[in-house]
């Protein structure tokens, strides 16, 4: 799925059902909302290939996920994706994402949470998987307005953000 353009999503927007991805590419796709992926249910899961250089004109570079949504990321790489407000890579105010494997690398965000932007009653679990930044960006790697964060393995490495390179909290619960 390459250079598409959506009113909302550019590639993938989603209600229910289930989206598999184990190879393949996702690029180079946008919407004025979010990049790439809009969920509000269903269960999208990446073991392989990549998901990159999509933009979102709001927030969610790569996945905005709203509602009852699953993400399971398992392998695959979500990288070089960019918003202009909140979650360059996930933007989540809802649902379940979790990651065992892959890298997020150098995705941005102009305001909040260069890898994932986490609000209202989302949850995000990091049993393996790597956040990778990028030194010249000055956005922390996970931004939290709510939500619950738990990190069991995985890796952020190389983010600079204003008030911290990793987690910013303001609220939520990060275990």
């Amino acid at each position: 799925i390459k250079d598409f353009k959506g009113s909302n999503s550019g590639a993938v927007f989603m209600q229910d059902g289930t989206f598999t991805m184990s190879d393949g590419l996702i690029d180079n796709c946008s919407g004025t909302e979010n990049g790439a992926i809009y969920m509000s249910g269903g269960t999208f899961a990446i073991s392989g290939g990549t998901i990159s250089n999509s933009t979102g004109a709001k927030n969610g570079g790569a996945v905005y996920l709203d509602g009852t949504g699953t993400v399971n990321v398992s392998g695959g790489n979500i990288k070089d994706n960019s918003v202009t407000n909140f979650g360059g890579a996930v933007y989540m105010e809802g649902g379940k994402f979790t990651i065992s494997g892959g890298n997020m690398s150098n995705n941005t965000a102009t305001q909040n949470g260069a890898a994932v932007y986490l609000a209202g009653t989302g949850e995000v679990f990091v049993n393996g998987g790597s956040f990778i930044g990028s030194e010249n960006k000055n956005v922390e790697a996970i931004y939290m307005t709510g939500g619950k964060f738990t990190m069991n393995g995985g890796s952020i490495e190389n983010f600079k953000g204003e008030q911290s390179g990793a987690v910013n909290m303001e609220k939520g619960i990060f275990t």
